[in-house]
């Protein structure tokens, strides 16, 4: 249905440079000049009065779709995953305070062609 919707601007727009290109002259009927000034108005149908139905607006949606869908899919595999180890007792909760939180207060940093490594001090 959206597909039709999005092709009645583009029929509308034929119209309506074929209703340009028809001669006008004084003799017209007032049919033909009053079907030119309807011919030139663009025909679109609207989402909730708001914006009209595109073919641009028919790919911003589906794009925005398919990109909240995959977030929504990765946050959650994401959330599961942490969960999932939590609970089985894999990775334990680091608290700040411990000392396995502070790995570098034992460590000297050397930066080397700006990687930084590690060193254990002795």
């Amino acid at each position: 249905m959206t597909l039709s919707a999005a092709s009645i601007p583009e029929a509308s727009a034929d119209v309506g440079s074929m209703a340009l290109v028809m001669p006008e002259d004084k003799r017209s009927s007032f049919n033909h000049q009053r079907f030119i000034m309807l011919a030139e108005k663009e025909i679109t149908f609207t989402v909730w009065k708001l914006t009209p139905i595109k073919r641009n607006f028919i790919f911003g949606l589906i794009f925005h779709t398919i990109n909240a869908i995959s977030f929504s899919a990765k946050v959650m595999n994401l959330w599961w995953l942490k969960l999932d180890l939590l609970s089985s007792g894999i990775v334990k909760p680091m608290e700040p305070i411990t000392e396995d939180a502070s790995a570098t207060d034992d460590a000297e940093t050397d930066i080397i062609v700006n990687r930084t490594k590690l060193v254990k001090k002795e």
